[in-house]
């Protein structure tokens, strides 16, 4: 039936995304660009054309069918972006389909399905391929027989009244019509070929295609391209059909089927909205229609409709002219396409004269003239001769016929639409305006280029216009309607598009303008001889060189350099033009940075390019809105000028210079560089980018600096703070640049620099340290680090010194300006401090412990507790200090080992945790190469070895990662690898600089220090066991996902911990190796703790197979299978429960105890614990699950009792006792966790039952120290009868009562509010297991106690009354 035979092709995206639905196919991946489908060949030709035979078989069944055709069309989805590789297997993929079809339309007409049941499959199939293709190529592969057309139209019929009642899908009939405009293309006369009826061939092949203009899918638009081929006839064109269209428009064009019309009497609002609704597709399919019709009709024909199609393009469905197509950019671009072929008819059918021909265009030819080769040269001067000769004919029988007055107005209506909204509709615009100036007399040609340079290219013209504006230039000049003398009027226009950039709001508009323009260059290559676009080589060259490196968008640098390949090969003329577009190639300006930083200094060294790009950084780039670009214009400009010319620094010194010093003081531009009105960034934008820019070039050029200009800059950060710069919107980032400048100004050492200018310059740097900002703080300290150690005299540093400690000392200081602080500290060296490093440490080692501060809890941050370890490290390394107060340093680093602290942004703490890792490979990486400070001995360097183990263990990704990283380039790399510094620590958390924390080879020559009594650490050669394999991609995340000081800085570097897709798992199984030695053993499984008991399930899956195991290799290789690693994992984690409290609000129980439980549950399920250990583990766990609330702890603690049951006698009654007070637990999660839990554990017992006797001794009771007392009620009476625990007790739960006990687990809702149902079965749980009712606890069997109601204190309102006030 039809309703079975749904259509493969709901619409148009399930066909591009298709391959997405279907999963990928072989050899696809997901990380894969767009790009990367790019093929060379129809790879799958031979399997598609498999595929489609099978399909086609009339006997297949609809299913395999259909899987055929996914299949199919997953295949051709991936030729969407390369569709031309079909083209040679075309004929042999449509033959078959179009074949199968028109059997079953030859057999019966009007029933095709019944001939082939799968037709509706087979032509959604064909439709997909249209999509892929385009209709247009794949229709000539249609048989076009006569014989066809009547069995075709007749199908066609069927389909569309099949449709109209809505029961048949629309790609059958879209393939139909689209087959019936081929077969029209026979040259017979339709009246030889009709076999008779009460209608003729052309009136059914008229109405048909009328009515699928009126579809909604995309038969309409297959009926539009019928009816061209229709009415391209000689027959109909000439027997009056014409007519016949346009009043059927007209029909359609009723205003009265407007939304707006009011229901006509008798008629519901529904019925008047679907007209509506229907008119809206029908007025879009009269204009498709009339599109086709006019581009193929004969012009006789044509002739004598085409200015009244032309009126009714003009007055509109409505009568409103404009107004009526405001609303669909369909319909306007439909619009102008119809009344620019309306206007053709109207015009002569010639082209135009007087337009430019250039001749050959060979790129032989052109090869020819560069290289001298004779027979090219030749050819294209005489080509050119005689080009001149056409052309001074042409000119003196040049046509003054009159153009027709529609014709202006058609004219008028595409240069409006040149400022369209929508870019289709300018698009069409440009087109039309071609292809009319093309028939247009020389004069008349003149004003419509003329007009359109006034109406697009003036400086209130939107972005819009001139983005149509560039697309009708370059239609013009492939048509040679731009003649070359008008070149200099339009250069300058094209290479002003070329730049273009217009704020709106907070963003800046212009990329489309700027890729048009690239398109009208590209198209003045190819349109113009070498020697006419010669006077205008240098300045679109250069113009577009800037577009290619500097633009902010990657398709307008592609775009650009698209341009000047085609230069480059069709004109030649280019200075270093294969140096030029080899450098800046496709694949090379992918990326920003690298075509700021890389591609333009090298085309900077060619020819005379390096001017024009200096000049447009500092013009138009340091003044960006983007602040990206502005600080990579700032580099970009310091890479042109190091190892400049002489010519060129001068260049710098007298214009650049001062221009760039006026703007950062004024904030503002001249007015004679806003001429172009394409730059209109505010002050803030204008004076950040000059002071980032002078604070580059001030790095590079240094003593050529002039000294005027050194005067200049030196005195400008001074200057700003006198302007106020620094305030209001924007004033931030002034500020930053303003440190960096200071920085570059101090570091440069051949400028003379006072003892005044060094004390203001601190001035600025202790106020930009208590900014808010961190990007500010991390500015100035920088600053302050060049300040102090190459231009502050002692004295000046002690005051700086003391500001920083006093801060910290200070109870109301606010947290800002502490970290600023803390930070600061690490500017200064050892040598620097002198006596006073001691000092300095113990300050820094207390705000790295994060306790005892002058303000209490409310200064404690861990973001100032992070600093404080990366400034104590800072300091720590290099510095030769005393015993105690390095023992002091070691302290504080293994207290913020344990920083495990939380907030609304997750766990702050790890950042602590990380730069702390990082400090303590460094210190332990100078012990193996004998650089202080010394630690004390071995024990020291082990214990600090086990607290980074314990990161490369835990749950964090981000610290695993680094973790391991580091310690495998201490222990494998040893000397051989670059000494780790603190530095790349400080650029990680303040530049978000990434580091690879583990080189790939370690090369280089072994040093001859020896290395100090603390190293080695314990257990050196497992630990190079352990790091002998690179088992993880242990490059650290990238710049992007590292704290930035810009941002929030707990966002950034918590979003690492989920989002670092490149963690390895292999990580686990390196490092448990190590839980054989017991220095490290405790570390390993604190970390293994809270990584294989998390909730993250991949990180928990490999921490949990690389903990078992390890613990199961241990147990097989000793004797009976007794493992003296699992005895020594539960002890230690037995141990772990003792040391934290059991409090909900203790954090440390917050964070380990539902860990714990999960990890003994763990290794209770799979028969690794030691059953020695049971009876403390159960104390262990009924204390930590005993008045708590914690759901999560709850329900981690059902899996550690169902896992003590596997040991009878007073263990196994006590856990159940305890279960079940978890299945009466006030919490519904709780209760049908233990019940399902409970449930399993039951069934898993043989048919004897289970072993409940108190007199069974089990092995685990055997090695316990005390035995446990049964339950007993308060008041110390006896169990409900049925319940009494006495020797005559059942010592086994028998198969009925096994049964029932199953029943009651799986029948009663555990998750109801019902306390009547709860309570109703517990009982009955209770007097089957034989398990005495609970006399405390959290069950709801428990007896309640009374609450004596407390007597409130008299209220002061009370009193009041009582006393009648």
């Amino acid at each position: 039936s039809r309703s079975a035979m749904d259509s493969l092709a709901s619409n148009d995206e399930q066909i591009v995304c298709g391959a997405a639905e279907d999963g990928l196919l072989p050899g696809e991946h997901e990380d894969d660009d767009l790009v990367a489908n790019r093929r060379d060949f129809f790879t799958e030709a031979d399997e598609v054309q498999d595929l489609i035979q099978r399909a086609t078989n009339p006997d297949v069944e609809p299913r395999i069918c259909r899987e055929t055709c996914e299949r199919v069309r997953a295949v051709w989805a991936q030729y969407q972006e390369q569709p031309g590789l079909l083209d040679p297997f075309l004929e042999s993929m449509v033959e078959p389909l179009i074949g199968t079809i028109g059997k079953a339309i030859h057999i019966n007409p009007s029933a095709p399905l019944t001939s082939l049941p799968n037709l509706h499959l087979l032509s959604s199939l064909l439709y997909m391929l249209t999509t892929v293709r385009g209709y247009k190529v794949v229709a000539r592969c249609f048989p076009h027989e006569a014989a066809d057309l009547e069995p075709c139209l007749e199908a066609a019929e069927a389909e569309a009244a099949a449709a109209t009642a809505q029961t048949a899908t629309w790609s059958t009939l879209y393939c139909l019509t689209l087959w019936l405009g081929v077969t029209l293309l026979t040259p017979f006369d339709l009246t030889s070929i009709d076999s008779g009826g009460p209608k003729g061939l052309a009136v059914r092949i008229l109405e048909l295609g009328l009515l699928g203009l009126q579809s909604p899918s995309r038969t309409r638009d297959a009926s539009a391209w019928m009816l061209g081929r229709y009415f391209a006839r000689p027959d109909t064109a000439t027997g009056g059909t014409l007519p016949t269209l346009v009043q059927w428009t007209k029909g359609v064009w009723t205003p009265q089927l407007n939304s707006g019309t009011s229901p006509e009497e008798g008629q519901s609002p529904a019925i008047c909205g679907n007209k509506a609704s229907v008119a809206a597709f029908a007025r879009c399919g009269a204009l498709q229609a009339w599109n086709q019709t006019l581009k193929a009709a004969p012009r006789p024909a044509l002739r004598t409709v085409w200015a009244e199609v032309l009126r009714l393009m003009f007055s509109g469905p409505g009568g409103r002219g404009d107004k009526d197509f405001g609303g669909s950019s369909v319909l306007r671009k439909l619009r102008v396409a119809v009344a620019c072929r309306s206007g053709l008819i109207a015009l002569p059918p010639r082209l135009a004269p007087w337009r430019y021909e250039r001749g050959a265009r060979s790129l032989l030819v052109n090869f020819g003239q560069q290289t001298g080769v004779g027979a090219f040269a030749a050819s294209d001067t005489t080509s050119n001769s005689v080009q001149q000769q056409q052309q001074q004919q042409q000119q003196e029988v040049e046509d003054d016929e009159d153009v027709p007055e529609l014709v202006e107005d058609v004219i008028e209506l595409l240069l409006s639409a040149l400022s369209d909204g929508d870019t289709v509709v300018r698009w069409a615009a440009a087109k039309g305006v071609g292809r009319i100036t093309n028939r247009l007399p020389r004069d008349f040609g003149d004003q419509v280029l003329e007009s359109l340079l006034d109406r697009c290219f003036s400086f209130r013209a939107t972005d819009r216009a001139w983005h149509g504006g560039c697309l009708a230039l370059a239609e013009l000049a492939r048509r040679g309607l731009l003649l070359p003398d008008r070149l200099q009027l339009v250069v300058p226009l094209v290479c002003q598009a070329l730049h273009f950039e217009r704020v709106s709001g907070n963003y800046v508009v212009g990329q489309h303008v700027r890729d048009a323009a690239c398109y009208v260059c590209w198209a003045f290559a190819r349109a113009y001889a070498p020697e006419v676009l010669n006077p205008h080589v240098q300045s679109l060259a250069t113009t577009l060189i800037q577009t290619a490196v500097y633009d902010r968008e990657i398709n307008v640098r592609r775009a650009a350099s698209a341009a000047l390949q085609e230069h480059v090969g069709r004109q030649g003329t280019l200075p270093d033009g294969i140096e030029v577009v080899t450098t800046a190639d496709y694949w090379s300006l992918s990326s920003r940075r690298h075509a700021y930083l890389v591609v333009a200094p090298h085309i900077a060294g060619l020819s005379d390019y390096r001017r024009g790009l200096l000049d447009c950084l500092v013009d138009r780039k340091l003044c960006h809105q983007d602040l990206q670009v502005r600080l990579l214009a700032a580099q970009g400009l310091a890479k042109l000028a190091e190892g400049a010319s002489s010519e060129t620094l001068d260049h710098i010194n007298g214009f650049i210079l001062p221009k760039l010093t006026t703007r950062a003081l004024e904030g503002a531009l001249p007015a004679d560089e806003l001429a172009d009105g394409t730059a209109s960034s505010g002050p803030v934008q204008l004076r950040h980018g000059a002071v980032v820019a002078l604070a580059a070039l001030t790095t590079i050029l240094q003593e050529t600096v002039a000294v005027e200009n050194q005067n200049t800059i030196r005195n400008l950060v001074p200057s700003l703070e006198k302007a106020r710069a620094y305030r209001g919107r924007g004033g931030e980032v002034i500020r930053q640049a303003a440190c960096e400048l200071l920085a570059q100004v101090a570091g440069a050492g051949s400028w003379t620099f006072k003892d005044a200018t060094c004390a203001r310059y601190m001035q600025t740097i202790e106020e930009c340290a208590r900014h808010a900002t961190d990007s500010i703080k991390v500015a100035a300290v920088d600053a302050l680090a060049v300040l102090v150690r190459q231009r502050c005299k002692p004295d000046l540093c002690n005051k700086s010194l003391d500001a920083c400690l006093h801060g910290l000392q200070a109870t109301d200081e606010t947290i800002a300006a502490r970290r600023g602080f803390v930070l600061s500290l690490g500017a200064f060296t050892p040598l620097l401090l002198g006596e006073r490093l001691i000092e300095v440490l113990g300050v820094l080692c207390q705000e790295a412990r994060g306790s005892a501060l002058p303000g209490g809890k409310e200064q404690e941050d861990p973001q100032t507790r992070q600093y404080a370890v990366l400034s104590l490290s800072r300091l720590l390394l290099g510095a030769e200090v005393d015993a105690t107060t390095l023992n002091l340093a070691v302290e504080a680093l293994e207290a913020a080992m344990q920083d495990y602290a939380t907030d609304r942004r997750g766990d702050v703490g790890s950042w602590v945790r990380e730069v702390a890792t990082e400090a303590i490979v460094a210190l332990l990486d100078a012990q193996q190469r004998g650089q202080p400070p010394f630690l004390q001995d071995t024990n020291v360097s082990t214990r600090l070895v086990a607290l980074v183990l314990q990161q490369g263990v835990e749950k964090i990704d981000r610290l695993r990662d680094r973790a391991y990283g580091l310690l495998r380039r201490l222990i494998r790399g040893g000397t051989r690898a670059p000494a780790f510094i603190m530095e790349v620590a400080y650029q990680r958390i303040c530049r978000g600089v990434s580091y690879d924390c583990c080189p790939l080879e370690h090369e280089g020559q072994v040093t001859n220090a020896s290395p100090c009594s603390a190293w080695p650490p314990a257990q050196l050669e497992a630990l190079s066991l352990a790091f002998q394999g690179r088992v993880a991609a242990v490059v650290c995340p990238n710049a992007a996902q590292q704290a930035s000081p810009k941002q929030d800085p707990g966002k950034d570097k918590l979003m690492t911990a989920t989002s670092n897709n490149r963690s390895n798992p292999n990580i686990f199984d390196a490092l448990a190796q190590l839980l054989h030695c017991k220095e490290y053993r405790p570390a390993l499984i604190l970390g293994f703790v809270t990584s294989a008991g998390g909730v993250t399930e991949h990180t928990s899956k490999a921490a949990q197979r690389a903990l078992l195991h390890q613990l199961r290799e241990a147990g097989d290789k000793e004797d009976g299978g007794k493992s003296e690693l699992a005895t020594e994992v539960g002890s230690e984690i037995l141990r772990i429960f003792e040391r934290i409290g059991v409090r909900d609000q203790d954090p440390e129980a917050k964070r380990l105890l539902t860990p714990l439980l999960n990890i003994a549950g763990l290794l209770l399920a799979n028969g690794v614990f030691p059953p020695m250990l049971a009876p403390p583990l159960l104390n262990c766990t009924n204390k930590a699950v005993c008045k708590s609330g914690d759901i999560a702890r709850l329900k981690a603690s059902v899996a550690v009792f169902i896992g003590l049951l596997k040991w009878p006698g007073h263990l196994r009654r006590k856990t159940l006792s305890t279960l079940l007070q978890l299945l009466g637990c006030s919490f519904p999660v709780v209760r049908q966790a233990t019940a399902q839990a409970f449930y399993i554990r039951l069934l898993e017992e043989d048919e004897g039952g289970l072993e409940l006797s108190q007199e069974v001794v089990s092995a685990a009771e055997s090695a316990a120290d005390r035995p446990f007392d049964p339950p007993r009620r308060a008041d110390n009476s006896t169990a409900e009868p049925g319940c009494e625990e006495t020797k005559e007790a059942k010592s086994a739960l028998a198969g009925e009562a096994l049964a029932e006990t199953l029943d009651l687990l799986s029948a009663t809702p555990w998750s109801t509010d019902s306390q009547e149902v709860l309570i109703e079965a517990l009982g009955r749980v209770h007097v089957h297991l034989g398990i005495a009712m609970p006399a405390d606890g959290y069950s709801t069997l428990a007896p309640k106690k009374t609450v004596e109601p407390r007597q409130r204190k008299p209220e002061y309102a009370a009193l009041v009354r009582e006393n009648h006030y």
